[in-house]
């Protein structure tokens, strides 16, 4: 079986802190409520 999680073309998830998260909504101009869950 194939994890696809591991595929090179899967780009690597990191975790935001508060101030790159606030950077995030600022440029795209949403709110944390307008995000999926």
């Amino acid at each position: 079986m194939v994890d696809v999680s591991q595929h090179e073309l899967v780009p690597d998830h990191v975790l935001l802190d508060a101030d790159e998260i606030e950077e995030v909504l600022a440029e795209y101009d949403v709110k944390k409520t307008n995000l999926p869950k």
